[in-house]
């Protein structure tokens, strides 16, 4: 499926269907096929609820194309909100070198008042419950969830004893509340799951685990727990999404490639498969996962080592098919009879394998060794990467080989010699037959009389 297709289903699915996670996914994939589309680019900011990552997509869209006045709107409205209200939820891990925004004096009021209000609730809530008063204090616990939808003492709490009381129901407007905050807090999601679970709102557990295996916080094990659980009751297109959403946060997770390619192998894609095992094997072949891997290329597309690359053997292997079948059509053009072959069919011979060889050196055998060096070629470059995220996902299999490859000019110069002398050759071993094609006169048979039979 071509990148316009998948831009066009993913618009569709977040528009039409209020898929996000569908969207999504389509859109990611069409990113991996054409990454200058700036309008895809956005659309995939609006299928994210890190902050962070929304602002990356709209850099990345002005990037691509600065006059697009959407892209304008959304990054000036996103600076402006980053600028007004304060983040409640409790921030990822501060990556080293980093130097915190500076906040003007009324951001710092506003959250300093609000985290007195908080502490107030939760000391008030500590003391309700050592008085047996519970639901007083989940009361007060609540009053922390208006102000801090996904506060990680309160929720906990207030969940925990409705759920002794069974009021489910409250249990789960509370977690939804945290969830559709835009939390990253992997335990909200868990607990979320586990609700959605005991309240019968089976599809709400699919969406909720879909969430939870694309946090950028989620670690391997409850990763490998949606996953488990989605191919278990095959629900392929369900884990396939999955794992496309925590590439996104670990595209060089060895495990999690080896995984997406073994759904796409259970969807019947083996285009889709063999990508992802080549990323797995890329990565390494060392480890369980990655020989793994290897092996399964091997079954889909055997691939060449360098050694195999760099063979003069394998190139005069394929250039004796170019003479078996100029040897077959010389004997055709002698009448079938191999003894009368003759020298110029013989040479002609010999000519097309040295035409063949050399038509292979240009197209399938560049890196010959010594002959690529001989003719000054170099080793090829990798291809560069952009050190935006999400640009993880959408880099195709990388080239790893360490042997230099003959100039292209070169190339071009060996396949067009090797054209020419397949053609003289061609000339040399089937010249009777040519000859009869342009002179294609019948022979007139000359049919002795009696009187010759008997002076004989």
């Amino acid at each position: 499926m071509d990148a316009k297709t998948l831009f066009r289903q993913g618009i569709a699915a977040l528009r039409d269907e209020k898929d996000m996670e569908k969207g999504r996914t389509l859109l990611t994939q069409s990113l991996r096929l054409d990454p200058q589309n700036d309008v895809a680019w956005l659309w995939l900011s609006r299928t994210v609820t890190d902050a962070d990552k929304r602002r990356q997509c709209i850099e990345r869209a002005l990037q691509i194309n600065p006059e697009n006045e959407q892209a304008r709107a959304l990054m000036t409205k996103l600076q402006s909100a980053t600028a007004t209200f304060p983040t409640v939820a409790v921030a990822a891990p501060v990556p080293e070198n980093h130097t915190p925004p500076r906040k003007t004096k009324e951001f710092s009021a506003l959250s300093g008042n609000r985290q007195r209000q908080i502490d107030e609730h939760l000391q008030q809530a500590e003391a309700l419950i050592a008085a047996n008063k519970t639901e007083e204090a989940i009361e007060q616990w609540v009053r922390v969830l208006d102000l801090q939808p996904d506060h990680q003492v309160a929720l906990p709490n207030a969940i925990k004893h409705l759920a002794k009381m069974n009021y489910l129901d409250d249990c789960h407007e509370l977690v939804m509340k945290a969830v559709n905050s835009g939390t990253d807090h992997p335990s909200v999601y868990l607990t979320a799951i586990d609700i959605a679970k005991r309240t019968h709102h089976d599809g709400e557990a699919d969406d909720l685990r879909l969430k939870l295996a694309g946090l950028p916080q989620i670690d391997e094990k409850h990763i490998v727990k949606v996953i488990d659980y989605f191919t278990t009751n095959g629900q392929y297109h369900l884990a396939a999404q999955a794992l496309d959403a925590a590439l996104v946060n670990y595209p060089k997770n060895q495990m999690l490639l080896l995984r997406r390619a073994e759904v796409a192998k259970e969807q019947l894609n083996t285009q889709e498969a063999v990508q992802y095992f080549e990323r797995a094997a890329q990565l390494g072949t060392s480890s369980k996962e990655g020989k793994k891997a290897d092996e399964q290329l091997s079954v889909y597309l055997p691939q060449l080592t360098d050694k195999e690359r760099g063979s003069v053997w394998m190139a005069l292997r394929e250039a004796v098919g170019f003479g078996s079948v100029y040897l077959l059509m010389g004997w055709q053009d002698a009448g079938l009879d191999l003894l009368r072959l003759g020298p110029g069919r013989i040479a002609g011979v010999l000519l097309s394998v040295l035409g063949g060889y050399l038509l292979v050196t240009a197209a399938s055998s560049p890196q010959q060794q010594p002959i690529a060096t001989w003719l000054g070629g170099s080793v090829p470059e990798k291809p560069k990467r952009d050190d935006v995220d999400f640009e993880a996902t959408l880099a195709e299999p990388e080239l790893a080989t360490a042997i230099p490859m003959i100039p292209v000019a070169a190339r071009v110069l060996l396949g067009v010699v090797g054209a020419v002398l397949l053609i003289l050759a061609f000339r040399m071993v089937f010249g009777t037959a040519l000859g009869l094609i342009s002179n294609p006169n019948p022979i007139e048979f000359y049919i002795p009389t009696l009187d010759d039979l008997l002076s004989r």
